[in-house]
């Protein structure tokens, strides 16, 4: 066999090896999205700090523990119970009609939407920014409600237990009467957050999605769970959040979400008449 027909074989088999080793070595990003695939997580648990280093650690992520812990926020998540019309006046409720005196509404056009019993959100997060005492009113101004913007009229009051419930104010249509139960929970920022992208790779951002996402979800304080841009600006506070939930017929827009803002210096005051409020849906989010 001449020299160079050894040289050309040797070549060759040289090329086949490099080949195999080749398409042996991973795709981190491939074998990330293998590993996601098979990673289930409940969608009803309720996020604590501890569940969150369990779920970074599922979806490799721990490495940047540190760098997101910095990030995290208290919030309190919100369970609706429909209930017959029994319960307690003073309790948190959505639907149905409020405990108010129609004395304080500031216009005849107001529906409805749900009323916070402030001390019941402090008997499971001490943290909150809410005040202490006190009930939260939610309405929607149905001259505004149409825009999708700014149309959330809130009112608080310290003399809830004086009122009674009133039958003569308009109710969400169809939505189910629900008590309010509160849990304490914590959030981190959206996966396209810069906050998250200077962090994590582009691949990666799918298990931190799955990582910090929750479904269905009614809250208080935290991040607010976008569908689109973001609602919240600086020195601003969630002060409500209710997602489109079908089991009590509560809808917003196309499987959408209602934010409601306040800037923090205002929450601090109790000063509730400046308000920011929006609908965002699956629908617009995709036109």
């Amino acid at each position: 066999m001449s020299i160079s027909l050894l040289v050309v074989l040797s070549i060759a088999l040289l090329a086949g090896i490099l080949l195999i080793r080749f398409n042996s070595v991973s795709n981190p990003a491939t074998d990330y999205k293998k590993m996601l695939s098979v990673t289930k997580f409940d969608n009803e648990e309720i996020i604590t700090k501890e569940v969150l280093k369990n779920r970074m650690e599922k979806v490799r992520l721990w490495d940047y523990w540190s760098d997101f812990e910095q990030f995290i926020k208290q919030e309190t998540i919100i369970k609706t119970e429909p209930t017959d019309d029994n319960m307690s006046p003073f309790c948190s409720r959505l639907g149905g009609h409020p405990c108010i005196n129609a004395n304080i509404l500031p216009n005849e056009n107001l529906i409805f939407i749900a009323q916070i019993n402030c001390e019941e959100v402090h008997n499971v997060q001490s943290m909150s920014e809410l005040p202490k005492n006190g009930m939260l009113y939610f309405f929607a101004d149905a001259q505004k409600i149409e825009s999708g913007n700014n149309f959330v009229v809130v009112i608080y009051s310290l003399d809830y237990q004086s009122f009674t419930i009133d039958t003569n104010v308009a109710t969400l249509p169809d939505v189910s009467l629900c008590r309010l139960d509160f849990s304490a929970s914590v959030s981190l920022p959206p996966c396209e957050d810069p906050r998250i992208t200077n962090i994590i790779k582009d691949y990666q951002s799918a298990g931190y999605f799955k990582a910090v996402n929750t479904y269905n979800c009614h809250k208080i304080e935290g991040y607010p769970d976008t569908i689109s841009q973001n609602v919240l600006l600086d020195e601003q506070i969630l002060l409500l959040q209710l997602d489109t939930d079908e089991q009590i017929n509560l809808l917003w827009g196309e499987m959408g979400r209602l934010f409601v803002t306040i800037d923090r210096q205002k929450l601090k005051n109790a000063d509730f008449s400046t308000i920011f409020s929006c609908i965002q849906s699956y629908c617009e989010s995709s036109e």
